[in-house]
Formats: C-alpha cells, sequence, structure tokens
C-alpha cells in the first residue's frame, strides 16, 4: 500500500464520489458556481477529504475534465475505416450518459469565459484527436486511405457530427451510421 492510502478501497469510493458530485454539480450549475462546501456535501464527503486528494477547486476541475475528454479505445486493427469508427462509437457512449453530457456543456461555455479552462480543453481535445490522426496517418502510410487527404479537416468531419448530435440533439448515430458516415468522410 502506497503512504497516502491509494490502494485503500476506502480512499477509491471516496475520490470516485467527489469527482461524480463534482461532475453533476457542473452540469448543474456550470463551473462558476461549483464551490468544495457544494462538492462536500452531494459527495457525502469532509472537505478536508477533498483536500487531502486536491490542494484547490482547479485541480478537481482539471480531474472532471480529463475524465469528461478522455474515452478508451481498443488497439489499433490496421483497419482505417473500423479504426475510426470504433473511435468514434468510444466518443459517442461517453457523451450518451447525460452526466458526461450536462458537465461537457458546463464545461464549454466556461472555455468562451476563461482562459486557463480554454487551454486546458484544447489540450485534451488535442489528445482525442491525436487517436484518430494516428489511425488516419497509417490507412494513407498503407494506401487505404487517399493520399492526398487534409487530416486535420478530415478529423473535424468525422467528429463533429458525433459530437454535435450528443450534445444537442440527444439522439445518437447507430454503429451503422458511423460507418456510413465514415466511409463517405473518407471516401472509401
Amino acid at each position: 500500500m502506497s503512504h497516502d492510502g491509494e490502494c485503500d478501497p476506502r480512499v477509491a469510493r471516496s475520490k470516485a464520489a467527489i469527482l461524480d458530485a463534482t461532475m453533476e454539480l457542473i452540469g448543474e450549475r456550470g463551473v462558476a458556481d461549483v464551490t468544495i462546501e457544494a462538492i462536500a456535501e452531494r459527495s457525502g464527503c469532509a472537505k478536508t477529504t477533498i483536500y487531502r486528494h486536491w490542494p484547490s477547486r482547479t485541480p478537481l476541475l482539471v480531474e472532471v475534465l480529463e475524465t469528461i475528454t478522455a474515452f478508451e479505445h481498443d488497439p489499433f486493427t490496421g483497419d482505417a475505416v473500423g479504426d475510426c469508427v470504433k473511435a468514434l462509437r468510444a466518443m459517442r457512449d461517453r457523451y450518451s450518459e447525460p452526466g458526461y453530457r450536462r458537465a461537457t456543456i458546463a464545461l464549454l461555455a466556461e472555455v468562451d469565459r476563461d482562459e486557463d479552462f480554454k487551454l486546458l480543453f484544447d489540450r485534451f481535445r488535442l489528445t482525442r484527436r491525436a487517436i484518430m490522426r494516428e489511425v488516419l496517418l497509417a490507412g494513407v502510410a498503407d494506401g487505404s486511405l487517399a493520399g492526398a487527404m487534409d487530416i486535420e479537416e478530415t478529423l473535424d468531419l468525422l467528429m463533429a457530427p458525433v459530437f454535435y448530435r450528443s450534445l444537442t440533439k440527444r439522439s445518437l448515430y447507430t454503429d451503422e451510421a458511423l460507418e456510413q458516415i465514415t466511409r463517405r468522410i473518407l471516401g472509401v
């Protein structure tokens, strides 16, 4: 066990409760109105417990932003279309969760007001794009995708419909629709 109790199941439970409460509050109130007091009340954890893991509100909000913007993906298979569809499916599934969707909308609103959040969100957005960029570059390299493709524009075209529909319409693309969109954009 580490010196700070990181392997203790109680620590893991309290951290999860704090992160969940923070995400819920961001979705309900927006970033500006989320306080440590409100997080403590919602999570059922003492303020001292929160401060033990995060020295201030900002690092806690950063971790929630990391949770929202991150998504897991399967290892690449070498099939550019299939790998893009898998990445888009993971993105869709993440944003289909109501708490993530509400918190993302609130954080996006904060990005317009706070330069630090904008820089932070850009960093995480670029990390997510890097996953799909690798897939596209591998497809160009192996000849399965057109070599003249503008990678950055293609990334925008692939990700935008999923992001937009997930956050505004709340209706999700099916796996089949994601494949059709991907094929149309990639021209395969």
